[in-house]
């Protein structure tokens, strides 16, 4: 399914937001992930024509196991993200996301929208634990989910295979008691 409007916060002096994703977007991703920075660690990653994009695109749509997101800041799509592979009898699911553009690197956009996602998941679709799994040498990826309250649980190894080595994997879950937890404490994530 694709996600509602949620609203994250500010950044960069704009408005950060995850929005419903367009059809008129997927072209965004085709650039991005035409650039090896921002796929280099990007799990099970192949490169798609716009027609594949659109597939997947109607696919998503059609998703009762997921929920999707762009990235927003102002008018601005700058990302995506997601909380795919719900299992509603156990209540989980595996998140991801990905900035494609770089300009909004290192700016604490992929904190703030790690953070929104759990009231979505822990508040509206009542599930009980987020996990997710981030290549080791992605340090920003996964420090961005350590502050938003993910704990590792474990380093995977044999992960993926870039560049003619193999990489490990920080794997990550955040329950919805720990969420809470921070929430009642009114702790700010970051």
């Amino acid at each position: 399914m694709l996600g509602q409007r949620l609203v994250c916060g500010n950044a960069c002096g704009e408005e950060l937001y995850l929005d419903t994703p367009a059809e008129n977007m997927l072209e965004n991703y085709i650039e991005w992930f035409k650039d090896s920075e921002v796929t280099k660690y990007m799990l099970n990653f192949s490169a798609f024509s716009l027609e594949q994009e659109k597939e997947w695109f109607k696919k998503c749509a059609e998703d009762p196991n997921g929920v999707y997101w762009s990235i927003m800041l102002g008018d601005k799509h700058i990302g995506g993200t997601a909380i795919s592979r719900i299992d509603w009898r156990i209540g989980t699911g595996v998140t991801g996301i990905v900035i494609g553009d770089k300009n909004y690197w290192w700016k604490g956009v992929a904190t703030c929208v790690i953070q929104k996602r759990p009231e979505f998941a822990f508040g509206i679709l009542n599930l009980n634990a987020l996990f997710t799994e981030v290549f080791l040498p992605n340090k920003a990826s996964w420090m961005a989910a350590q502050k938003a309250g993910y704990k590792r649980y474990a380093i995977k190894p044999f992960a993926g295979y870039r560049d003619g080595e193999y990489l490990s994997a920080w794997l990550g879950i955040l329950t919805k008691k720990r969420w809470q937890k921070l929430l009642s404490k009114q702790e700010n994530f970051a």
